[in-house]
């Protein structure tokens, strides 16, 4: 249904769908496109439903709560999110909908309706799925170091409690995505607050991996060249992060490009994690192994790339640019060429990591049950 909606001319909402409130604007593009929405959500829902229930019900019999891999801790509460998050979002793109059929007054200003009401619907949604997103991440980071350390994390009976902590905390901080100047003091107030809290178990989480590198012998398999790779990109993130939970700095910065970067190397670095663990685990999905050489040099390009693609956004922004402008000053094009660059970049590093995992099945490059010598659960398993 999306695609078909593109194929009809698309929408002009942006991806918030927050720009045209009930104006009857492209409505069977904006129809089908709030329908897809709302399919893929029921499909997000039943996904999390299920990934829940096979955690309380199908695990070994021997498998107690305290010993669930920290993956599985972080996928259970990422789960869990979804859950109370994707709701909210189904009910907003119900309203949209019904006001851009029926022309009555939910979110239109000229409507009688009350814009702001949509902002809190949509980001009460997307700013918890930023959590969601990133703690399976952060599992497969822990999993990953926890093997090539050759040690147990430091500290892993209390990540679950930081997982459980960044959760409530993705939760109640969603007013923080909205423009400081449209809530009220106190609001804007508590959830500045409660964002810069999030840096307490982020906080748990980082000392808990140095104290594992501390004195570890560490084997530098391609892996963990994605999760360094993923490290570095998540601190750039959080740092944004706080600088934009500040309310001084977040009125001048909200809605500019330095927002966008902000979420770009939030982005960045699940998907350099989920590489990170495609490549740990490649071997006991498919019993093929890769060429290392080029694992690790695809780890570089990507990091370089997304770097030089995201970092000059944060120049961007800072210069005021807003976000998602579809031009920009002649003042700025060297900065767009740079941004685009490392894109271009990034691309060439994700097509080599297809064309060596492709490579590694065609050509029948088979190896060990278990290169890694790793112990967690899932390398016991058969």
């Amino acid at each position: 249904m999306l695609l078909f909606a593109g194929v009809l001319g698309g929408i002009e909402t942006g991806w918030t769908l927050d720009i045209y409130y009930g104006d009857g604007h492209a409505l069977l593009p904006f129809t089908l496109t709030g329908l897809s929405l709302i399919v893929v959500s029921f499909s997000s829902i039943l996904l999390a439903v299920n990934l829940i229930t096979t955690v309380h019900t199908m695990r070994a019999g021997d498998v107690t709560w305290s010993q669930l891999p920290l993956f599985v801790w972080s996928i259970y509460i990422a789960s869990l999110m979804v859950l109370i998050g994707t709701p909210v979002l189904i009910v907003a793109v119900l309203l949209l909908l019904t006001e851009t059929w029926l022309n009555i007054g939910i979110f239109a200003p000229a409507l009688g309706g009350d814009p702001i009401l949509y902002q809190h619907l949509f980001w009460f949604y997307g700013n918890q799925m930023t959590f969601a997103i990133g703690l399976p991440a952060v599992g497969i980071i822990l999993e990953i170091v926890a093997t090539f350390a050759r040690r147990p994390v430091f500290g892993a009976k209390l990540i679950p409690m930081a997982f459980a902590a960044i959760a409530y905390l993705g939760v109640v901080s969603w007013s923080i995505q909205i423009f400081p100047g449209s809530l009220p003091g106190s609001l804007a107030v508590l959830s500045s607050f409660f964002s810069m809290l999030m840096s307490l178990p982020i906080a748990m989480i980082a000392v808990s991996l140095i104290l594992t590198f501390y004195r570890a012998d560490l084997k530098l398999d391609s892996p963990m060249w994605f999760v360094f790779g993923s490290l570095g990109l998540i601190f750039v993130g959080v740092a944004s992060g706080l600088i934009l939970s500040v309310l001084v700095l977040a009125d001048q910065l909200h809605n500019t490009y330095f927002v966008a970067a902000h979420v770009n190397y939030a982005v960045t670095a699940v998907l350099m994690a989920g590489l990170a663990g495609l490549h740990f685990w490649w071997p006991k999905v498919t019993g093929y192994t890769y060429p290392e050489g080029l694992a690790k040099l695809a780890a570089c390009v990507l990091f370089v790339g997304a770097n030089l693609a995201f970092l000059v956004q944060f120049v961007i922004g800072y210069l005021g640019l807003p976000q998602g402008a579809q031009s920009y000053p002649p003042n700025l094009m060297g900065w767009q060429i740079a941004s685009t660059l490392g894109g271009t970049i990034m691309l060439m590093g994700t097509m080599l990591v297809g064309a060596y995992l492709l490579w590694s099945v065609v050509f029948n490059r088979q190896t060990a049950a278990n290169p890694w010598h790793a112990t967690g659960l899932v390398w016991k398993s058969r």
